[in-house]
């Protein structure tokens, strides 16, 4: 498959679906399983492994078995070859639901959450900076539905920050409070700022989707010209 240089794939799967053949994750990645108490979370962890190493193998020739990985400091995989064509990845699970985001050359992040705690206030309070908090609290001046407006807008922020440590490969290790994105316009969003961040500041963008079952995804890229985000639903029986 061919990846356009100024073009992101998003690929979104539910494990509910069909049945991927696991038999192309590696002992390390099979043992890794074996870590997780529950059966239901083993198999998640291997289908999600095995997902993402069919899915690069539509944009190299390279076999799903064979593909290696490594991860930095913070454990953030990455590809351990070097590809003809770069390519780099992020990967996130909640409940049933797998998303990947694919690119070449640029760090990208990927983060999809369907679970809203119960005691969001709290954590926005204690995750959130100043100018995000203000933006949830907005959620009340709505006519109805407040209580539901906020939830949701809890999940946009919150899978907007998570997509952008993730590309930025420091996870959590990273204060959620040490920068601000907001969303704009109805899929988009803008870092406002981040103390971590060099300078000048680094350019980020970022895409906002809102799946059929309403699950918010959120992709973090750092790049200083524009890119085409395309979401995709991964079939078994697609080509690419």
């Amino acid at each position: 498959m061919n990846l356009p240089h100024n073009t992101v794939h998003i690929w979104h799967y539910r494990l509910a679906e069909d049945s991927l053949d696991l038999a192309c994750v590696s002992a390390e990645e099979a043992g890794n399983a074996s870590r997780f108490v529950h059966a239901r979370h083993q198999q998640r962890y291997l289908a999600t492994r095995c997902l993402l190493r069919q899915l690069l193998s539509r944009y190299a020739s390279i076999a799903p078995a064979d593909w290696r990985f490594e991860v930095n400091a913070h454990g953030k995989p990455r590809i351990a070859a070097e590809l003809e064509v770069p390519l780099t990845f992020n990967l996130s699970v909640t409940a049933d639901q797998i998303a990947c985001a694919i690119t070449s050359k640029q760090e990208i992040g990927v983060d999809i959450e369907s679970r809203i705690p119960k005691d969001f206030w709290s954590i926005a309070e204690s995750n959130f900076a100043v100018e995000e908090r203000n933006w949830l609290a907005q959620a009340g001046d709505e006519q109805s539905g407040a209580e539901t407006a906020a939830r949701d807008r809890f999940l946009v922020i919150w899978t907007l920050k998570e997509a952008y440590v993730k590309a930025i490969g420091t996870g959590l290790s990273t204060p959620l409070t040490d920068f601000c994105i907001l969303p704009i316009g109805s899929g988009s969003a803008q870092l406002v700022y981040s103390h971590s961040d060099r300078e000048p500041p680094l350019p980020w963008l970022f895409k906002r989707f809102r799946l059929p079952n309403g699950v918010p995804l959120s992709v973090a890229v750092q790049s200083s010209h524009p890119l085409k985000f395309e979401l995709r639903d991964f079939k078994l029986a697609d080509p690419g």
